[in-house]
Protein backbone atom coordinates (compact mmCIF):
# COMPACT_ATOMS: atom_id res chain seq x y z
CA UNK A 1 0.00 0.00 0.00
CA UNK A 2 1.26 3.57 -0.67
CA UNK A 3 2.13 6.15 1.83
CA UNK A 4 1.17 9.06 1.73
CA UNK A 5 1.24 12.46 3.64
CA UNK A 6 -1.18 15.44 3.48
CA UNK A 7 -0.29 18.35 4.55
CA UNK A 8 -3.12 21.15 5.58
CA UNK A 9 -3.72 24.53 7.23
CA UNK A 10 -7.10 25.66 8.70
CA UNK A 11 -6.88 29.36 8.39
CA UNK A 12 -5.38 31.01 11.39
CA UNK A 13 -5.94 28.03 14.12
CA UNK A 14 -2.41 29.10 16.23
CA UNK A 15 -4.77 32.01 17.83
CA UNK A 16 -7.57 29.76 18.35
CA UNK A 17 -6.34 26.19 18.81
CA UNK A 18 -7.51 25.78 22.15
CA UNK A 19 -11.09 26.74 20.86
CA UNK A 20 -11.03 25.06 17.58
CA UNK A 21 -8.91 21.61 18.46
CA UNK A 22 -12.21 19.92 19.06
CA UNK A 23 -14.09 21.50 16.14
CA UNK A 24 -10.86 20.15 14.06
CA UNK A 25 -10.85 17.12 15.45
CA UNK A 26 -14.75 16.06 14.22
CA UNK A 27 -14.08 18.12 10.67
CA UNK A 28 -11.23 15.90 10.02
CA UNK A 29 -12.99 12.61 11.51
CA UNK A 30 -15.98 13.11 9.27
CA UNK A 31 -13.87 14.30 6.14
CA UNK A 32 -12.06 10.66 6.69
CA UNK A 33 -15.25 9.14 6.78
CA UNK A 34 -16.91 10.41 4.21
CA UNK A 35 -14.11 9.42 1.68
CA UNK A 36 -13.48 6.10 3.10
CA UNK A 37 -10.17 6.67 4.49
CA UNK A 38 -8.92 4.47 6.68
CA UNK A 39 -5.40 3.95 8.83
CA UNK A 40 -4.62 7.66 9.00
CA UNK A 41 -4.10 10.22 11.22
CA UNK A 42 -4.04 13.96 11.28
CA UNK A 43 -2.38 16.15 13.42
CA UNK A 44 -2.27 20.08 14.11
CA UNK A 45 1.09 21.57 14.31
CA UNK A 46 4.11 22.37 11.70
CA UNK A 47 6.48 20.41 9.66
CA UNK A 48 8.06 19.52 12.93
CA UNK A 49 5.32 16.51 13.52
CA UNK A 50 5.92 15.00 10.00
CA UNK A 51 7.53 11.73 10.66
CA UNK A 52 10.76 10.64 10.02
CA UNK A 53 9.58 8.62 6.28
CA UNK A 54 9.30 8.41 2.90
CA UNK A 55 5.81 9.14 1.10
CA UNK A 56 4.88 7.54 -2.17
CA UNK A 57 1.94 10.33 -2.35
CA UNK A 58 2.37 14.05 -0.48
CA UNK A 59 -0.99 15.72 -0.49
CA UNK A 60 -1.13 19.72 0.26
CA UNK A 61 -4.45 21.83 0.60
CA UNK A 62 -2.19 25.05 1.71
CA UNK A 63 -2.40 28.75 0.20
CA UNK A 64 0.64 29.55 -2.41
CA UNK A 65 2.51 31.97 0.29
CA UNK A 66 2.59 28.80 2.99
CA UNK A 67 3.68 26.09 0.16
CA UNK A 68 6.79 28.54 -1.09
CA UNK A 69 8.19 28.12 2.83
CA UNK A 70 7.00 24.24 2.76
CA UNK A 71 7.69 22.92 -0.51
CA UNK A 72 11.30 21.91 0.06
CA UNK A 73 10.29 19.71 3.40
CA UNK A 74 7.30 18.53 1.74
CA UNK A 75 9.50 17.12 -0.75
CA UNK A 76 12.50 15.79 1.43
CA UNK A 77 9.82 13.46 2.58
CA UNK A 78 8.64 12.46 -0.50
CA UNK A 79 9.89 8.96 -1.81
CA UNK A 80 11.81 8.23 -5.21
CA UNK A 81 9.33 9.44 -8.05
CA UNK A 82 6.61 10.29 -5.36
CA UNK A 83 3.92 12.33 -6.34
CA UNK A 84 2.81 15.58 -4.59
CA UNK A 85 -0.78 17.22 -5.20
CA UNK A 86 -1.57 20.64 -4.82
CA UNK A 87 -4.62 22.26 -3.73
CA UNK A 88 -5.92 25.44 -2.30
CA UNK A 89 -4.36 27.27 -5.48
CA UNK A 90 -5.62 30.15 -6.71
CA UNK A 91 -5.35 30.02 -10.91
CA UNK A 92 -3.62 33.05 -10.75
CA UNK A 93 -0.77 31.47 -8.71
CA UNK A 94 -0.34 28.59 -11.25
CA UNK A 95 2.38 29.99 -13.16
CA UNK A 96 4.43 30.73 -10.18
CA UNK A 97 3.63 27.21 -8.06
CA UNK A 98 5.07 25.25 -11.36
CA UNK A 99 7.91 27.46 -11.59
CA UNK A 100 8.80 27.18 -7.98
CA UNK A 101 8.52 23.32 -8.97
CA UNK A 102 10.53 22.82 -11.55
CA UNK A 103 13.16 24.54 -9.22
CA UNK A 104 12.54 21.91 -6.31
CA UNK A 105 13.52 19.11 -9.38
CA UNK A 106 9.56 18.48 -10.03
CA UNK A 107 8.09 17.78 -13.21
CA UNK A 108 4.72 19.11 -13.86
CA UNK A 109 2.11 16.59 -15.00
CA UNK A 110 -1.69 18.82 -15.02
CA UNK A 111 -3.79 21.06 -13.81
CA UNK A 112 -6.86 21.14 -13.38
CA UNK A 113 -8.99 25.01 -12.80
CA UNK A 114 -12.51 25.35 -11.20
CA UNK A 115 -14.06 28.55 -9.87
CA UNK A 116 -10.73 30.33 -9.53
CA UNK A 117 -8.81 27.65 -7.54
CA UNK A 118 -6.54 25.27 -8.95
CA UNK A 119 -5.17 21.43 -8.32
CA UNK A 120 -2.41 21.06 -9.79
CA UNK A 121 0.14 17.36 -9.97
CA UNK A 122 3.94 17.22 -9.89
CA UNK A 123 6.44 13.71 -9.69
CA UNK A 124 9.58 14.02 -8.52
CA UNK A 125 12.18 13.47 -11.01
Amino acid sequence: MDQELKAQTYGNLLNEHRRLSNQISDIKSENFELNHVRNTSAKLGSADLIPESKFDVVLANINRHILLEYLPVLISHMSTSGILLLSGILETDVEEMKAFCVLLKLQHQKTKVRNNWAAMQFQLN
